[in-house]
């Protein structure tokens, strides 16, 4: 028999068979069944995906802030490192982390300079740190890096040759956009070019500088450049006379830079080459226009000898130019020697003009024109100096000499004294048949030395004070000789014209070019001709610049904000 708690465990056990193989059949089917694979994977992935862009998230708001922070330093630590700059470097570069709200980074700056504060150097540095979002489920809870900057400001040595048109168009007015007049183009200049000066010396020989940094030559240019009484004297102009001190180039000196202090330069001869009223060297006065100042390092010299720049003559750009680089060629040392010795420059310049390839020197030509080059005119060597075939008597006569004429020994022609001479006779007769010979006179411009009283013969400089060249070529000297008007002048007069100035000119920047010296230019209501001269010969095209009234001061300034560019090293 039995019992029912032993037929319900039966039972039980009999169900417990087949409820355990059912589970094992469905394990196996999942385990075959591919359904829902798929979406697993995918889960897998979103996550992958989700992390990978939390780390780039997080990475990108890491760069964010490091970018800012070295933005921000460089800028500061330049700020910081600026000689003129006398507030405390760390304070500067303090200043600029809490005007872009970034104080946080907390940034050092440590800065040396130099004994007289030629140079400053400031070295900054800082520790960027941010919290991470995403990557900190890797085990990454903050990201980091340092910044450093350097910035080193260094007072090299500057020389500049300003050379500045004095030609007569600068006497031209300005007037305002109401046409009311506010100077005239050589007053705004000259304001403009003081400017300059004044800045050069503010940031290469500012106060607490070492001396000697800085020096500038000074070459005003109109149709010659005068090099004055001072300068002159320090190079070999020839003597045939010393009423002006200009110098006559040939075409060939405009291949080179040099002119050395032995150099025999041609002095412009103090003579009407073109017209009745105008000279080579002075214009339509006797008294040369401003000389050239060479190798000043006096700030209020220079100033004053801008400020004396009065406007006359015609243009040669060519002509400044080639005394402007002439002051900055190293051939030129031996003359600045000598003016320090006799204290004519000052001493904490010696050694100047430097090589070209000197280290932490920059030479500088500022070039400026209102117009474009025009004709140069230069009287040829035979008829510079020596005597001449004029002579000169007492009574204040002049005579041309000329021994070859004919066989005869009246070889003195003057244009302004006739005599009359026996040229023969003449028989006569009365009707009663006597008869005689009466000598026969013309009238003529010669004479013999006989007829002559305390005649002297005159060098060519004297002819010259006398006669304009174009006045005794078609005078005296086309009637002694019996040719054209223009025979004399041809002979003796070299011209050149505008083309051939421009080429001149272009030769001579691309020489300087070739030595890396820096050609700046300004137009200043200039031409096209001229526009076109001066944008060759800039060293960039940056470095060239277009005035127009009051705009030459900006002119100015911005060259002298790109000379102080250049000459730091950062």
């Amino acid at each position: 028999m039995i019992s029912f708690a032993s037929a319900r465990f039966c039972a039980m056990a009999a169900r417990a068979v087949p409820d355990a193989a059912a589970v094992k059949i469905r394990l196996g089917r999942f385990r075959r069944d591919e359904d829902g694979s798929i979406l697993i994977f995918g889960l897998l992935m979103f996550l992958s995906v989700l992390l990978l862009v939390g780390i780039a998230l997080d990475v990108m708001h890491f760069e964010t802030e490091r970018t800012r922070a070295q933005y921000t330093l460089d800028r500061a630590v330049l700020a910081a490192a600026d000689i003129s700059q006398t507030a405390d470097a760390q304070a500067v570069v303090d200043d600029y982390f809490k005007k872009a709200g970034i104080e946080r980074f907390k940034p050092v700056a440590v800065a040396t300079k130099g004994t007289y504060n030629e140079w400053k150097k400031v070295d900054g540095s800082l520790s960027v740190s941010t919290d991470t979002w995403f990557m900190r489920m890797v085990g990454v809870d903050t990201l980091s890096a340092t910044a450093t900057a350097t910035a080193e400001e260094k007072i090299g040595n500057v020389e500049i040759s300003m050379v500045v048109d004095v030609s007569g168009s600068m006497d031209s007015a300005v007037y305002d956009s109401k046409g009311k007049k506010i100077g005239t183009r050589i007053s705004l200049m000259r304001t403009a070019a003081q400017e300059f000066v004044s800045t050069m010396f503010k940031n290469v020989s500012g106060a607490g500088t070492t001396q000697g940094k800085l020096s500038v030559s000074l070459v005003p240019y109109a149709e010659q450049v005068n090099l004055g009484a001072t300068v002159s004297s320090y190079f070999n102009l020839t003597q045939e006379h010393t009423r002006a001190a200009c110098v006559d180039f040939a075409d060939a000196d405009f291949n080179t830079l040099a002119i050395t202090p032995t150099q025999v330069l041609p002095r412009t001869s103090f003579a009407y080459v073109r017209a009745w009223d105008f000279r080579e060297c002075t214009g339509y006065d006797l008294i040369p226009s401003a000389p050239v100042l060479a190798f000043s390092t006096s700030e209020s010299t220079i100033k004053s000898a801008i400020g004396a720049l009065t406007a006359e003559g015609d243009t040669a750009i060519d002509i400044g130019a080639k005394w402007g680089m002439a002051l900055l060629d190293p051939a030129a040392k031996p003359a600045l020697d000598a003016m320090i010795a006799a204290k004519a420059a000052d001493s904490s310049i010696s050694g100047r003009p430097f090589a070209y390839t000197h280290a932490d020197t920059l030479k500088i030509m500022v070039l400026m024109t209102d117009g474009e080059n025009t004709n140069t005119y230069r009287l040829m060597a035979p008829y510079r100096s020596g005597t001449s075939p004029v002579y000169k008597d007492n009574n204040s006569k002049y005579y041309y000499y000329r021994p070859d004429r004919d066989s005869t020994d009246y070889d003195f022609y003057s244009h302004d004294r006739t005599q009359s001479i026996q040229t023969g006779t003449k028989r006569t007769c009365t009707w009663w048949g006597s008869c005689k010979d009466e000598p026969v006179y013309s009238t003529t411009s010669w004479f013999r030395a006989s007829d002559l009283t305390g005649e002297t013969a005159l060098t060519w400089p004297q002819v010259w004070e006398v006669y304009t060249v174009s006045n005794f070529s078609s005078g005296i000297y086309a009637s002694a000789m019996g040719v054209g008007s223009n025979a004399f002048y041809d002979a003796a007069v070299d011209r050149a014209d505008s083309v051939a100035k421009d080429d001149r000119l272009n030769r001579i920047c691309s020489a300087a070019k070739a030595k890396d010296v820096l050609v700046f230019a300004i137009a200043y209501d200039a031409p096209t001709q001229g526009q076109v001269a001066l944008k060759k010969c800039v060293s960039a095209s940056s470095y060239y610049y277009d005035a127009s009234g009051t705009t030459i001061a900006d002119a100015f300034a911005g060259i002298a904000n790109s000379i102080n560019m250049l000459r730091l090293t950062q």
